[in-house]
């Protein structure tokens, strides 16, 4: 079989001794090569050991596969050099590499260390299925015993997320900002901070335009995916090309929207929409169709966030006050439901991939970033 020949840029990563390096490549582009020589580099040069290295992947079947090219370049060195002592001693630890996914890694981590997070020993990952059907059952218990209560602050969430009789959006918000709260480092903090910022003495608009602002780039960044496509099938379109002035100054105006970084620069930007051109006798009425209902709902839209983006501050912070009790009962039946399924995997002994994600967090960070013994 021919030598595949690595590019420059996949020596380049091979050779790379940094620190921190990303890389990005399409699906098939020789990643999983570059990985494994720019292990085997480390091994036989640096004599590092296989075992030494983590390597996660997204899937068994991926690190599975790793694992097995990474032993079949192994006897390839070995085949070169028969006589190497530190070649032949990587062909058993590489058996034991940490070769696996990050869910895979954080179990076998929190293994041993389950008397540090004080988690049950024999503690077993539960299936989605599961982990699903546990949380119906604590969530029905959590709603009913909040019904009994009556608390003005989760009446205020039922009413505003219920409509009528039914509160079937109530568990749905839950279970959402479980997930959101999973995403950050510390879960319990996370939570914490937000409940403060949602006390009455403590309500601001800023958080709200800050998300604002954030949804506002996020969808900028769509439209100019969107309005790229359709100068590009302006240009691929002889009939269409009357349209390309126009298009070209709309999307080069949401790139200088995209640019700003704040409302006062917003309102620096001058918003216009030319008319579009005249097209006689084009063929193409199904493309032409498509781009000018494009720039019309982008142009409804557009308008429709300013209005939210940029109104009077005043009128926002009492739009805030008046939501503040109904997001403070979600939030306190978020707690409660995060406090109350926690007991129930305990008292089963068991995790969910959450949990795992958590848990290692929990082990390698204590309070702020300062890593903790372990991860040291």
């Amino acid at each position: 079989m021919a030598e595949i020949r690595l590019t420059i840029p996949q020596q380049a990563v091979i050779d790379n001794r940094g620190g921190a390096l990303l890389v990005s490549a399409a699906a098939g582009s020789g990643k999983t090569r570059v990985l494994i020589d720019r292990v085997l580099k480390r091994v036989a040069e640096e004599h590092c050991n296989v075992d030494d290295f983590l390597m996660i992947t997204f899937t068994q079947a991926a690190a599975s596969e790793l694992r097995g090219k990474l032993i079949a370049r192994l006897s390839e060195k070995l085949a070169e050099c028969p006589n190497d002592r530190h070649l032949q001693q990587q062909m058993s630890r590489v058996y034991s590499a940490q070769i696996s996914t990050v869910h895979s890694f954080c179990a076998a981590l929190l293994r041993d260390y389950t008397h540090v997070l004080d988690l049950p020993v024999d503690f077993r990952l539960c299936d989605e299925q599961e982990a699903e059907a546990l949380r119906e059952r604590v969530m029905e218990k959590l709603l009913e015993d909040a019904y009994v209560r009556k608390n003005e602050t989760i009446t205020a969430a039922v009413d505003m997320l219920g409509a009528g009789r039914d509160d079937r959006k109530l568990p749905k918000e839950i279970l959402k900002c479980c997930n959101l709260l999973s995403s950050c480092r510390n879960r319990d903090a996370a939570l914490e901070k937000l409940m403060l910022q949602w006390q009455e003495d403590r309500l601001s608009v800023a958080p709200w335009l800050e998300y604002l602002f954030e949804e506002w780039k996020r969808w900028l960044e769509g439209c100019l995916q969107s309005m790229d496509n359709a100068c590009d099938l302006i240009a691929q379109t002889p009939c269409l090309q009357g349209y390309e002035p126009m298009f070209e100054d709309f999307r080069r105006m949401l790139r200088e929207l995209h640019k700003t970084e704040n409302r006062a620069d917003l309102r620096k930007v001058p918003l216009e929409k030319k008319r579009l051109a005249t097209l006689r006798n084009c063929p193409e009425k199904e493309k032409q169709t498509r781009l000018k209902d494009l720039r019309d709902s982008i142009w409804k839209e557009l308008h429709s966030r300013l209005d939210k983006l940029c109104g009077e501050e005043g009128a926002m912070l009492e739009d805030v006050r008046a939501a503040a009790p109904a997001v403070r009962g979600l939030l306190e039946l978020t707690q409660e439901f995060l406090t109350l399924y926690g007991e129930e995997k305990r008292r089963r002994h068991v995790l969910d991939y959450n949990d795992l994600e958590q848990e290692t967090l929990r082990l390698l960070y204590r309070k702020g970033t300062a890593p903790t013994a372990e991860a040291r």
